[in-house]
């Protein structure tokens, strides 16, 4: 229920900001009994995973760093919009990305929630990839593997595009790409398991930029 208040602040909050927001390509967007994972660049902190989660029926997870979670009431109120804590290297409790994991996985057993990940790991404003972290994929393997292999697990490229990231009445284009249907590639891990993540990993970082405005260093003024 909070979730859900959450949800439409949010919406009200994103509808007096910009002046439009766009959702492209909506019949990418896996069916209920899928479990979901929009894996976009991240370019605009909280901002990315709350309007992929404003545009859902479905409820959508994110991961966001421990530091940002803490054991206080803005920590509970992150919880309350459905962040989940990832532990980097500098928190010093990476071991407890187990216990992330498990959680995770619980919240998509159903395959009525999604999750939202930004695989470069880190928020930079910038029309272009930094390079692409396994976690993701790793976690959708992870999540076949407890569910034998029953449960659609798909991860959606998906694009963020603001026209300026901090203009008021700006505009934000949200491209969902074609969902990468992890179960198609169960031979393939049980033959080479990094190989195949080495494969998914390549698709994404290509999925992603095909749903981004991407611009090449030597392209910029």
């Amino acid at each position: 229920m909070l979730y859900r208040l959450f949800q439409f602040f949010f919406w009200l909050l994103f509808a007096a900001f910009y002046r439009r927001v766009y959702y492209l390509r909506k019949s990418n967007l896996p069916s209920k009994g899928t479990a979901a994972i929009f894996m976009a660049n991240h370019s605009n902190g909280l901002v990315d995973p709350v309007l992929i989660s404003d545009y859902q029926s479905r409820a959508v997870y994110f991961w966001r760093g421990a530091i940002e979670i803490p054991q206080n009431f803005a920590g509970k109120l992150m919880r309350a919009l459905h962040g989940i804590p990832i532990y980097r290297a500098k928190d010093g409790d990476m071991h407890r990305n187990k216990e992330t994991f498990a959680l995770t996985r619980r919240y998509l057993y159903s395959g009525q929630k999604g999750l939202f990940i930004a695989p470069e790991g880190r928020c930079k404003v910038q029309k272009r990839l930094l390079p692409l972290k396994k976690g993701g994929i790793r976690l959708a393997f992870e999540l076949l593997e407890e569910r034998d292999w029953q449960l659609p697990v798909a991860l959606v490229p998906t694009g963020l595009n603001y026209t300026d990231h901090a203009r008021f009445r700006s505009e934000v284009y949200i491209v969902f790409g074609n969902p990468i249907v992890i179960n198609d590639y169960q031979a393939a891990y049980h033959a080479d398991k990094e190989a195949a993540i080495a494969q998914i990993a390549t698709a994404l970082r290509e999925g992603i930029q095909d749903q981004m405005v991407y611009i090449e260093p030597e392209d910029e003024a």
